[in-house]
């Protein structure tokens, strides 16, 4: 098989609390204040407004139910409720560099949208920066593939690699460059900084090291390679190994199981006849020719599918952070590793039995 047009956005997402200098106080003042509303508040504060020659963030509440609007009159689906714009929207960087940093062109000097060679037929569509309420930058990037005589899948695995090492680099580029900034030391409360520790000289490993990703891949559908490029069928599209190798970005996907490729299908959770929607851990692929007409909505779905991507890296990259500061920090440690309290000896009744006061009610 080959694969028509495709779209491939990937994400990542880091916690700004991994940018913090190295103190505990810092720490522990983030944490307190992410526990309220008040650290939104703080960061809203600080960011929008504040351009500094590096963009400008604004809040995106607006932007949402603008589009919510957008979709419900072409008859799509309202996915976001009031209550999520009012409390999660992110702020949205505007204004700055968008460009893809690649080996060919480490510092590009114009923001040109046709990639580098070794993609064929390949176009950069943009990359977008959001800031989440809890402190985690996102950061998404976006391309489309559009030769005419399609796509080998061994040339889709290797664009999907390919791809997200430039998005990845760009990323890199932007965290050293915005976040080495001086002026970007964080929000303060009653006077105490929440200072961030300059990222200019950050590394690919240590940045990789702290980042959550995901790949979004939108494919127009597959043809045949013996037969004119004769259209595929889903049902056999959703089971086949090339399918499972795109999902996995597996150069070896002709030697997967035939099981394996049946508990893909059974994870397949597209409603219509015409499309394949299948997620995994880095990955999510969405097979449908509708994307490419203009009048679908699923160009609508497409967008709120990949906030919905980001804003789930988001909780990753927090709680991630969270659990490596309690990891980190002794007296967080959890309670079974202290001295149990003797309750008779002490008069007050019964002895309790172990980590009773741990059970979740």
């Amino acid at each position: 098989m080959r694969a028509r047009r495709l779209k491939i956005s990937v994400v990542f997402a880091v916690d700004l609390a991994r940018f913090l200098v190295p103190d505990v106080g810092k720490c522990r003042l983030l944490q307190e204040l992410r526990a309220t509303e008040e650290f939104s508040t703080l960061l809203h504060r600080h960011y929008t407004g504040n351009d500094n020659g590096l963009g400008a963030w604004v809040s995106e509440a607006n932007r949402i139910r603008d589009h919510m609007k957008t979709v419900a009159v072409a008859g799509g689906k309202k996915v976001w409720s009031h209550q999520f714009v009012a409390q999660y929207a992110p702020l949205l960087l505007l204004r700055h560099e968008n460009r893809l940093v690649t080996p060919e062109r480490p510092v590009p000097a114009d923001a040109s949208l046709e990639l580098p060679g070794r993609y064929r037929c390949g176009r950069f569509c943009g990359i977008t920066y959001r800031l989440a309420v809890e402190g985690v930058v996102a950061a998404s990037c976006e391309a489309e593939f559009m030769a005419e005589d399609n796509y080998s899948i061994r040339e889709v695995i290797d664009v999907l690699e390919s791809f997200r090492e430039d998005a990845f680099r760009t990323f890199l580029h932007f965290v050293q460059d915005y976040f080495g900034n001086e002026t970007q030391l964080g929000p303060t409360k009653d006077g105490e900084l929440l200072s961030l520790a300059s990222q200019e000289n950050i590394s690919w490993d240590e940045l990789d090291s702290m980042t959550h990703v995901h790949t979004l891949v939108v494919i127009e559908g597959f043809t045949e390679t013996s037969t004119a490029g004769s259209t595929v069928d889903r049902d056999r599209v959703v089971e086949s190994v090339e399918l499972a190798g795109i999902l996995n970005q597996a150069s070896w996907y002709q030697s997967y199981a035939r099981d394996y490729c049946s508990m893909i299908k059974n994870k397949q959770i597209g409603r219509r006849s015409d499309d394949i929607y299948v997620i995994d851990q880095r990955t999510t692929v969405v097979v449908s020719a509708q994307y490419w007409n203009t009048k679908e909505t699923i160009r609508f779905y497409r967008l709120d599918l990949l906030r919905t991507i980001e804003h789930h890296l988001t909780r990753f990259a927090l709680l991630s952070q969270l659990l490596t500061f309690s990891r980190e920090h002794e007296e967080l440690h959890p309670l079974e590793t202290k001295e149990p309290f003797d309750r008779a000896a002490a008069g007050i009744g019964r002895p309790r039995e172990p980590y009773a006061s741990l059970r979740v009610p």
